[in-house]
């Protein structure tokens, strides 16, 4: 019969592991939701740096990568977006130390052209690859892939710049 002190600590290993476990997912929420809130806010410098340097990046409109010119690469396709709220749910966290994915995110943006005559509501599901930096050991994002499963309105608003 194991002793009160191994059982213990046979405890605070458990705890411990379920502590880790809780700050990648809460680390790696926090990553998508600066995620989100750069491209709704334009912040085209930030989207950039949530990156590594030999990211992929594929959307409906495109694929890009490397890091290098991903943040002008984004900015160039939404440039006929006036507003966008970006929405990014369920998401579900597999860890392995330094590297996890999340998949099974749903998401969610409704993207608005000049003036908000043009709309265009979109959902989908995105699939995340992620890795610890080397420097300051924060989540970065190594791959991400927006599969889109239904869109309504004006799609040429992610054709680039409108005229």
């Amino acid at each position: 019969m194991p002793s009160e002190l191994s059982q213990f600590e046979s405890l605070v290993a458990t705890l411990q592991a379920d502590v880790a476990r809780l700050r990648v997912k809460d680390e790696i929420g926090t990553l998508l939701n600066t995620y989100g809130h750069a491209l709704d806010s334009g912040s085209y410098d930030t989207y950039e740096s949530l990156f590594t340097e030999t990211c992929v990046v594929g959307m409906s409109f495109g694929t890009h990568e490397g890091k290098d010119g991903l943040g002008w690469w984004m900015k160039e396709a939404l440039n006929g977006v006036e507003r966008s709220v970006h929405l990014i749910t369920n998401v579900e966290v597999e860890d392995t130390g330094d590297w996890a994915e999340a998949t099974r995110a749903k998401a969610r943006a409704k993207l608005h052209g000049a003036c908000w005559s043009n709309v265009l509501t979109l959902g989908g599901m995105y699939d995340w690859e992620f890795e610890r930096a080397d420097v300051d050991s924060r989540w970065l994002i190594t791959s991400v892939k927006l599969d889109t499963y239904w869109s309504r309105g004006d799609a040429s608003l992610l054709e680039g710049k409108q005229d």
